[in-house]
């Protein structure tokens, strides 16, 4: 069956609707159980991505409706405003990644279930990643900016599950991904 060129935007947008929301209970879930800060920021970040990948479900949807009286060109610069919020919401997302950082390093909370952690970040890596690529590529196929610009947004997320990773693995030692810190101010994050 081949789709529209709206029904595949309105699908991968779906699509991302529902990756953001299988991650941000996972990583809660997993933050909750480490006390790991990376891990409870990246929930954070991953609760601005479904709120992102809501208002491109919702820009796409109405992106492709017909001109009509208040709209004489159509409703498609609703992906350009998409677009521009979405970069408001990863500017909060970093702010509150930062605050929560700041909070661990005045307050530090050792870390427990390291590999769990680091599991999540690894499975959020690669889901993030390839949900970004379905979502380049069908935005460059539908010429959806909304599209693009929710893939834009979970490739920040891709960057952050690395450097999660790397530093709940002990300042990001190679050989230490399996250790557990002996202090809680080996890797306050």
């Amino acid at each position: 069956m081949i789709r529209s060129s709206a029904g595949r935007k309105e699908a991968a947008a779906a699509l991302s609707i529902a990756s953001n929301l299988f991650l941000v209970i996972l990583k809660l879930f997993v933050g909750i159980l480490t006390s790991s800060v990376s891990v409870l920021s990246e929930a954070a970040h991953s609760g601005m991505d479904l709120l992102a990948s809501g208002i491109a479900y919702f820009s796409v949807r109405k992106a492709d409706r017909p001109a009509d009286r208040k709209h004489a060109y159509g409703h498609g610069k609703i992906e350009s405003i998409s677009g521009a919020l979405e970069a408001l919401l990863i500017f909060v997302a970093a702010l509150l990644i930062i605050r929560e950082a700041a909070n661990r390093l005045i307050q530090a909370t050792p870390i427990r279930s390291l590999d769990v952690g680091i599991g999540v970040m690894a499975f959020s890596f690669l889901a993030n990643l390839v949900i970004a690529w379905y979502l380049f590529k069908t935005a460059r196929e539908t010429d959806s900016m909304a599209l693009e610009a929710d893939a834009q947004h979970l490739l920040t997320d891709v960057y952050t599950s690395v450097g999660s990773c790397w530093d709940s693995s002990s300042f990001g030692s190679p050989a230490s991904f399996s250790s557990i810190p002996s202090s809680p101010w080996e890797s306050p994050l």
